[in-house]
């Protein structure tokens, strides 16, 4: 390990939870570009970060506790008898109040149902942007290489429970070059791996029934772009340092084809 190498190593997790700053994480990802050592350790590190949130078990309060809190925080009782225009005055003013406080608790319950969504989502855009570092770190960004969709898609038979779509795009500029396994979101997804000039392009697809079809949606973190959509029952991610504009031209071009391919359409 040389001096470069302690600040980058020092970063590492900084880098990996999104953390730094733009021209941090430039720093870092340059280094890991030039050191094979630094690379690995990062890369070792964001699979065991990815594999302890994976598997990682949460506890909720228990009610013991939970009563001590609600005990100790509760308001002291008035001191004396109420007066009985006073009880009229409280038990009058009841069901408004109790109509008023059902619905702060269902605001809150949205609101927390809202940024829930949000983490997860959050969550899953790490996993991918940690996925992706680490295939472009890697001697071997794929399990099968090929630019022949005849070659990749076969190859997923057996591995998976579904078919994911491979779909032929170097007319459009963007060459197939392989695929893969990665393991995002708890569960196994097939990778298809894309370029365009010497960018890496990678695709993530896995089943998602039940969902209406969504357009898609831009995000950046820490320097890569990304794009997520929905689309009959299967979910897709995006991933490249490819220009942004270009990005979502690969989307569309990949939809198209996608959607002039499908058996329904």
């Amino acid at each position: 390990m040389t001096d470069d190498c302690q600040p980058s190593r020092e970063l590492a997790s900084a880098y990996l939870d999104n953390e730094l700053s733009v021209s941090e994480s430039l720093a870092v990802e340059k280094h890991l570009r030039q050191c094979a050592d630094c690379a690995r350790e990062v890369a070792a590190l964001a699979a065991l970060s990815a594999k302890v949130k994976q598997q990682a078990h949460y506890y909720g309060a228990k009610t013991a506790l939970v009563d001590r809190v609600r005990s100790a925080t509760a308001p002291a009782p008035a001191m004396g008898y109420a007066s009985q225009a006073q009880r009229r005055n409280f038990f009058s003013g009841w069901l408004p109040a109790g109509g008023a406080a059902l619905m702060v608790l269902l605001l809150a319950g949205a609101a927390l149902w809202y940024f829930a969504g949000k983490n997860a989502e959050t969550e899953l855009a790490k996993a991918i942007l940690s996925s992706h570092i680490r295939s472009t770190l890697s001697q071997q960004p794929f399990d099968v290489a090929s630019a022949d969709r005849h070659t990749v898609k076969p190859w997923f038979h057996g591995k998976l429970n579904f078919a994911p779509p491979v779909i032929d795009l170097s007319a459009q500029g963007f060459d197939l070059q392989g695929g893969r396994l990665d393991f995002v979101d708890g569960r196994t997804v097939p990778v298809i791996v894309f370029g365009r000039r010497k960018h890496v392009i990678n695709l993530f697809v896995w089943p998602n029934p039940g969902q209406a079809n969504r357009a898609p949606s831009q995000s950046n973190a820490n320097g890569y772009n990304l794009v997520q959509w929905q689309l009959d029952g299967m979910r897709l991610w995006v991933i490249s340092d490819l220009a942004a504009g270009e990005l979502v031209e690969f989307t569309r071009q990949f939809t198209s084809q996608l959607i002039r391919e499908s058996p329904n359409s």
